[in-house]
């Protein structure tokens, strides 16, 4: 039914020509696809952070392009040209994959008379009904493709987690450093609201406050009389549940990522927010504003805790009560085998998972153990990089962690030493 909807369109960079699409039925879960029709242009080249923010719809565009359905264009030389209807996850997909950048599709594709697709969505396949708006919002189900992309063990450890956010709307991922917390966080996000134009990402830190996060007053200058004065400002999380509230949105999942959570005081950046959080069916009245409010119940948090930093027996009973705790450690899988099997799928030697494995075993503190992140940056893997790495990122943070306690650690956790353990382990398995 999608012929309910009018045609849209998106002008590429620099005077491009126009490409087309067409928005397809919302799907059970919510989550509304986008076609780029045959004949539409793509950008030739793509911008260098293309590969780096947004590193999904990359891959699915270079995927395009080696199997031919994108091809270089005869009736526009020098750009590109889409041979076939590509059916994509949403119009940002779409508008990425054809702009070689990463662009919010509910604002680029437009009608002809330049209206933006958002303006559609409070609509009901044209009927102008606010069906779509009642219903609950729901997460898509992980597949394979994720957990190869991702590097996770078992499909169904994705489903665990997909089901705790429906169950319980907010989970936190823990463990030591290095352990890919907030990177698991984001593509997790990403995939189960279907994009990243519906996720955003803060950081806590020790002076972060309520004011930071959800609304407070900051000085702003006027335009005109160029006075300063304090205005009601909305921080990241209002922001975030007013879109989230938007007519013809409310049946699509936005996703909060709270990074290094434990960092600040919670109940003091959280103030009433923290009853919220329980019951999300009930409003209180703002502290600034005095409005009421409610959290939308599409709205969705994942925040990340850093062991080392600040143990997670410290957060208080309060917060762990409203969030699902979920370990990251190089204890336990995923964590544990990640590393290992990165490096197969990108066709390297096993040392640096055997070296870490070693490490991690004679690491006294399981909160202080090495996750696989420190050995995954292309600089380990240049001509001396896992001994440069060694040298001034992991031996330097074990120097701190024995302070005071009279450990050699070049002696104790040095890469010599820990390989000549790895031979003994071996040759004692063949004697």
């Amino acid at each position: 039914m999608s012929e309910h909807y009018p045609a849209f369109q998106l002008r590429l960079p620099k005077g491009g020509p126009v490409a087309h699409g067409r928005l397809l039925a919302d799907g059970a879960s919510g989550i509304q696809k986008f076609v780029i029709r045959a004949g539409s242009p793509a950008r030739s080249e793509v911008v260098p952070s293309f590969a780096l923010g947004t590193n999904t719809y990359h891959r699915i565009r270079q995927q395009l392009i080696e199997d031919g359905t994108i091809q270089p264009s005869e009736q526009w030389p020098g750009w590109l040209e889409v041979s076939e209807d590509v059916e994509c996850t949403s119009p940002s997909a779409a508008g990425s994959i054809l702009t070689g950048s990463s662009v919010n599709g509910w604002e680029v594709w437009r009608t002809a008379g330049g209206r933006p697709l958002s303006d559609f969505m409070g609509q009901d396949l044209g009927t102008g009904s606010p069906a779509a708006a009642l219903r609950e919002a729901e997460l898509p189900e992980p597949g394979q493709d994720l957990a190869d992309e991702l590097h996770v063990h078992d499909r169904a450890w994705l489903q665990e987690i997909r089901d705790l956010l429906c169950d319980e709307q907010q989970l936190v991922l823990y463990g030591p450093p290095g352990t890919g917390k907030t990177h698991l966080a984001l593509k997790l996000a990403e995939f189960l609201s279907g994009g990243p134009e519906r996720v955003k990402l803060v950081q806590f830190h020790p002076s972060y406050t309520y004011e930071d996060f959800f609304e407070g007053f900051r000085p702003q200058e006027d335009p005109d009389s160029r006075e300063v004065a304090f205005r009601l400002t909305p921080g990241p999380l209002r922001e975030l549940a007013d879109l989230a509230s938007r007519e013809g949105n409310q049946h699509v999942p936005h996703f909060l990522v709270i990074d290094e959570m434990n960092r600040a005081n919670l109940a003091k950046v959280f103030g009433e927010l923290y009853f919220l959080l329980e019951y999300r069916d009930r409003s209180v009245r703002l502290t600034y504003s005095g409005d009421d409010f409610a959290l939308p119940p599409n709205l969705f948090v994942i925040g990340t805790m850093n062991t080392a930093d600040r143990s997670i027996a410290l957060v208080d009973a309060a917060m762990r009560r409203r969030f699902a705790f979920v370990e990251l450690s190089p204890r336990v899988e995923p964590t544990r085998g990640l590393l290992r099997r990165w490096l197969r799928a990108v066709g390297k030697d096993d040392e640096p998972a055997d070296l870490l494995d070693a490490l991690n075993a004679r690491v006294d503190d399981s909160e202080f153990m090495f996750g696989p992140s420190y050995l995954m940056k292309k600089g380990v893997h240049r001509e001396g990089g896992l001994e440069r790495t060694w040298r001034t990122k992991i031996l330097p943070l074990l120097e701190e962690h024995h302070y005071g306690e009279g450990v050699d650690v070049e002696a104790r956790y040095g890469l010599e030493t820990l390989r000549a353990a790895i031979r003994h382990r071996r040759g004692a398995s063949t004697a």
